[in-house]
């Protein structure tokens, strides 16, 4: 008789826990993971309901628990072959031969052009290889343009007005705790206007020299993300949908107000 209610007792606790949690409001049950919070946010809610899933619990803004990465312009390089300069003004004898074999590949298959077309081109006296500089800006989308700066390799002059040839445009990036160039992000080509004055190279501790700009030469291949970065203390599923749901939030109002 004892054992049968206590049994009872038990079951009874059970049902009571069992009705208190199914009434509890729903934020003090928002599982914290990303895929549930969507899926608890999919279902039907009150008004009240839905801003208690949405509020957060003790940061008042984003600010707060992320910071954004991404809005530092991207340095790029590349090397890349200039014509129509002062005939035999250049010395392409000191040029690295790595740098050389890039130069030509990059014409056969930037510009299609065949082997004796680029040997022809990189043995002219009205042609300089150059060191190609600039920076992608912050946010830029696939077809966006920025200025590029021309370093002539071989001492060449008179660059005023010649030619840029397509170069692809890479970052540096560290692999293995190494520095080495990563994949293109851009391509630079047009005409090549010679600056007045020195200008600092891109390059980290690069030297003033003196060459050639060509405007809007660079273009982006791919778009440029900002990543909106959670500190660890508050790295958490369901913060990161709470960030996404309140930044799309404010976009709308911001779309509905233009």
């Amino acid at each position: 008789m004892f054992a049968r209610k206590g049994a009872i007792g038990l079951v009874f606790v059970f049902a009571v826990l069992l009705f208190a949690w199914a009434c509890a409001p729903t934020g003090a049950r928002v599982p914290d993971d990303a895929a549930l919070v969507r899926s608890e946010l999919q279902r039907p809610h009150t008004p009240a309901e839905r801003e208690a899933i949405l509020r957060p619990r003790t940061l008042t803004s984003i600010g707060e628990m992320a910071t954004i990465e991404g809005l530092e312009g991207e340095p790029v390089v590349g090397f890349g072959l200039v014509s129509g300069i002062e005939p035999g003004s250049s010395d392409k004898a000191i040029v690295p031969r790595q740098v050389v074999l890039e130069v030509r590949k990059n014409l056969m298959r930037e510009e299609t052009r065949t082997l004796e077309e680029s040997a022809s081109m990189m043995s002219s006296t009205e042609t300089s290889i150059v060191e190609v500089s600039g920076v992608v800006p912050p946010a830029a989308s696939a077809g966006d343009t920025f200025d590029v700066f021309i370093s002539p390799m071989d001492r060449a002059t008179g660059i005023d007005d010649s030619y840029l040839h397509a170069v692809p445009l890479t970052p540096y990036v560290t692999r293995d705790g190494q520095v080495t160039r990563g994949e293109p992000v851009a391509k630079a080509r047009g005409q090549v206007k010679a600056a007045s004055v020195a200008m600092q190279s891109v390059m980290a501790g690069g030297s003033p020299i003196r060459g050639g700009i060509v405007f809007d030469g660079g273009r982006c291949l791919t778009e440029r993300v900002l990543l909106l970065r959670l500190d660890e203390r508050h790295m958490s599923g369901r913060r990161a949908v709470l960030i996404e749901i309140l930044i799309n939030r404010r976009l709308a109002a911001l779309g509905a107000r233009t």
